[in-house]
């Protein structure tokens, strides 16, 4: 029961924080430490409970990443090359292995 009333008074500071900074304020790190000048002797993990439940959270600044976007209207390009993925005969490797090569070759170039 004493948990219950902490956590519902932790929640209205956390919420009068909020208001006060005219938006979301921030997320845990900055109201774990709002909360520590204020002489709140709480953990960050509490607090960030108690936002999760509340449904606050803390605002990212940084701008959405995007790659190139397809434009689905317009017909693939044609393949212009024609690979060939079958070894020409049984036992010999269609490709080079570049493991054998010294380090020291691969260094100077």
């Amino acid at each position: 029961m004493a948990r219950v009333r902490s956590d519902a008074a932790v929640r209205e500071r956390v919420r009068a924080l909020h208001t006060r900074s005219r938006g979301p304020m921030g997320g845990v790190p900055r109201v774990h430490a709002e909360l520590a000048t204020q002489s709140a002797r709480l953990g960050r993990k509490p607090i960030a409970r108690l936002m999760r439940a509340s449904g606050l959270g803390g605002v990212s600044r940084r701008q959405a990443f995007h790659t190139t976007v397809r434009d689905r209207n317009l017909r693939p390009a044609a393949k212009l090359v024609e690979h060939e993925f079958t070894a020409p005969a049984p036992g010999r490797p269609s490709v080079a292995d570049i493991s054998s090569i010294p380090s020291c070759v691969l260094r100077s170039q």
